[in-house]
């Protein structure tokens, strides 16, 4: 049995460092694999669990390699020791590192080290689970604009809708989503300058945009993918659309014409025209439509009137003799520009993030229907919402995203240039919304749609983060070339003795040895029978007795092991400090090699 545990012993370090350096080499080889299936559902559904496994098992693992490293320093001291004189506190250092604890009657200055290598040894490397996304390829249909399928209404007596469960789809953006684009234009700025505006579509509102929409992403929560496996597996794809980027700069046009005038009164009611020309529109041609009111000074009036000529795109405001004068002879000029944007979709979340890409991108639509319609929705919203009674709805609106902005910029006084801005990005949400409307009405209505490629993202889950993993197989590759080098140098520790001085039961079996061997000469023979091995079946018969007289503590030992057949001895363990010497406690060498003149001493 002695020679099976000595044998053992030398083998465990190699069978330890093969299942680390296995398990190191794996999680390298699949550093960037991600497992799909029901793994991350299961990962996702008992995160506890999993995380409790992957601590063990870290333990485990890193417990193995610091064993490798211990036993490597335990190995190289047991075969330096033989024949050299140390003192018990220089011997307890090397003693306390092999076991790895701390030793506090240790001195100062090893004290200092064994703090540095218990530290060290006491970072095992760890292994990390993280969500990940993979890839997959499929297809599905966007809105498209060309032939002569083209199913935008540049007027309202003709308009449509579909209402299912997908949501509200009209051929006509105004007036059905006439008071959600007032919504859209009031919250158009985000007070945090930090964070995007995410806001709900107004089709679904169970799908929103962080950010812009630009007009485009109206496909996502009406065309889905084709899933290439399960669908639940799946939880965002990406794809690139082609759309405009509507562009809306504002400013004060002091010779604008168009204003609002008293033309009847009856009764204490008002009705007042917005009459004048646009800065775009052709000689002759003006703009009349009727504003009514209960207020003869017109202060609760603000209206707007746009309209697209020759691919110029104006928008006018005109307000009354108080309330939003401000807002009175503000321009805006909205360009159109041909933009391939990515948009991702997080099925997960129902959410649409869109981003403008910096390709030349030729015009999807060189008739100019879509954008002439688009501005034609926001000259028919404002129509349609400028009558005021008490109080003006489209000036609440402005007013409302002024206040953004105010917050925004953390002021109570916007200068013109943010105020222009304000205007500015409130007709932006409006008009990004209607191009959504439009496309979403394509897809819905006319089924005018084209295939597009879409790379999407599943679920899945990779084992540790690479830069773990790395540090992982490094700190591995350490620990084998450490035993490496240790195995070539010491020829598989040839010489090796068996007597552990780390070991308990060598170190009380080495002063029984000792102490029968100085004052009984018969069991000079019988102390040849121990060859300093800590698995000797003797140790089991052995017992150590403890007695305490006050602040003093005693012991006596029974060792049968070195005993004449049938006899027995105790020996007392106090008192041994002074008796014993270099020839008391030995080696396995010295116990076994009858032809040395002087045993080699431990102390």
């Amino acid at each position: 049995m002695g020679a099976l545990a000595y044998s053992s012993g030398k083998i465990l370090p190699t069978l330890a460092l093969f299942v680390t350096t296995t398990v190191s080499v794996v999680l390298l080889v699949f550093r960037n694999h991600l497992f799909g299936g029901n793994f991350p559902t299961i990962v996702e559904d008992s995160r506890s669990a999993v995380q409790v496994v992957v601590q063990i098992l870290s333990f485990f693992l890193a417990m193995l390699q610091v064993y490798v490293l211990r036993t490597l320093f335990g190995y190289a001291t047991r075969l330096l020791l033989p024949g050299r004189r140390l003192n018990l506190d220089k011997l307890s250092l090397p003693a306390a590192i092999s076991q790895g604890k701390l030793d506090f009657s240790l001195s100062k200055h090893y004290l200092v080290i064994i703090f540095a290598v218990v530290g060290l040894t006491a970072l095992p490397p760890a292994l990390f689970s993280k969500s990940s996304s993979g890839l997959w390829d499929s297809e599905f249909y966007l809105a498209t604009y060309e032939g002569t399928n083209i199913e935008v209404y540049p007027d309202t007596n003709n308009c449509t809708a579909t209402h299912d469960e997908r949501g509200l789809f009209p051929t006509c953006p105004v007036p059905t989503l006439q008071g959600l684009l007032l919504s859209s234009a009031g919250t158009a700025t985000s007070t945090n300058p930090n964070q995007p505006r995410v806001h709900a579509r107004l089709d679904n509102a169970r799908w929103s945009y962080s950010g812009r929409s630009f007009g485009v992403g109206s496909s996502a929560g009406i065309a889905q993918p084709a899933y290439a496996g399960a669908a639940d597996a799946f939880v965002g794809y990406k794809y690139r659309e082609t759309g405009y980027l509507p562009q809306v700069q504002c400013e004060k046009n002091e010779s604008s014409a168009l204003s609002i005038k008293l033309i009847t009164s009856k009764d204490g009611f008002y009705r007042y025209d917005v009459y004048g020309p646009l800065a775009n529109e052709p000689p002759g041609t003006y703009e009349a439509f009727p504003i009514t009111s209960w207020d003869a000074d017109s202060s609760n009036l603000l209206a707007w009137a746009a309209r697209s000529y020759n691919r110029s795109n104006i928008i006018t405001l005109a307000s009354g003799h108080s309330g939003y004068t401000s807002y009175n002879q503000t321009q805006c000029e909205v360009t159109f520009v041909p933009t391939t944007f990515e948009v991702s979709v997080n099925l997960t979340a129902k959410l649409i993030t869109v981003e403008a890409l910096p390709d030349d991108t030729e015009d999807f639509e060189p008739t100019g229907h879509l954008a002439f319609n688009t501005i034609q929705s926001i000259n028919f919203l404002g129509r349609f919402s400028c009558n005021a009674l008490w109080i003006s709805v489209i000036g609440q609106t402005l007013l409302q995203n002024e206040w953004n902005m105010q917050q925004r910029l953390n002021t109570s006084d916007l200068g013109w240039v943010a105020f222009n801005a304000a205007i500015a990005e409130s007709f932006t949400a409006m008009i990004d919304d209607i191009l959504v409307a439009y496309g979403a009405s394509q897809l819905v209505n006319a089924n005018d749609t084209i295939p597009v490629s879409v790379t999407g993202m599943r679920k899945a889950v990779s084992i540790g983060k690479p830069i773990w993993t790395y540090a992982v197989f490094s700190f591995n590759s350490f620990v084998m070339l450490a035993f490496l080098i240790e195995l070539l140098r010491t020829r598989f520790w040839h010489g090796l003795p068996q007597f552990d001085y780390t070991n308990m039961k060598c170190t009380i079996a080495a002063v029984g040895v000792a102490e029968q061997t100085s004052h009984w000469s018969p069991a000079r023979e019988y102390s040849k029978r121990w060859t300093g091995d800590p698995s000797d079946p003797a140790f089991r018969h052995m017992e150590v007795v403890f007695k305490q007289y006050g602040s003093s503590v005693t012991g006596e030992l029974n060792m049968p092991l070195l005993q004449p057949k049938g006899s027995s001895r105790s020996i007392p363990l106090s008192g041994l400090q002074q008796k014993l010497t270099s020839h008391d406690i030995v080696s396995n060498a010295s116990l076994l090699d009858e032809n040395e003149e002087r045993p080699r001493s431990f102390v």
